[in-house]
């Protein structure tokens, strides 16, 4: 889980959690460790439907991502100055590891690695959800 803060044309993230086998009660738990707001948008991974509707049931304010197109996402994302918490080393090791696969001539395609991915796939779904839909749930003024 990652906290992703625009600011112009700056984007700032920290990583808040980073783990593996976590049951929906202790996904819960670490919600309320980092004291968030039960309001807080949350997207999850659509592949988890069952999980996200039980975490929901527990109060919190979660969605399934709207994952779109790969490359629409890192497009997104190159549009801003990115700064990661020196805290945050997963997210950071996950970046500087990031990579295209390269063909049979060893050239690079356009298509990213599906590896070391989990905060960078997580960046994305903010890019996606939230910040392609800047005006989402506000009155259109005409």
């Amino acid at each position: 889980m990652v906290a992703t803060y625009i600011d112009g044309i700056n984007m700032y993230v920290e990583e808040l959690i980073y783990s593996t086998g976590l049951t929906n009660q202790d996904i819960s738990k670490e919600f309320d460790k980092l004291k968030l707001d039960r309001r807080d948008e949350i997207f999850a991974d659509s592949a988890e439907p069952k999980s996200i509707e039980e975490i929901h049931r527990m109060g919190w304010n979660i969605k399934p991502t709207k994952k779109g197109e790969i490359n629409l996402g890192l497009d997104m994302l190159r549009r801003y100055n990115i700064f990661v918490k020196n805290t945050s080393t997963n997210v950071i090791k996950e970046m500087r590891s990031y990579k295209y696969l390269e063909d049979k001539n060893g050239d690079l395609t356009n298509k990213p690695e599906d590896k070391n991915n989990h905060s960078c796939d997580a960046l994305r779904y903010s890019i996606l959800n939230k910040l392609m839909r800047p005006n989402y749930g506000k009155y259109a003024v005409r």
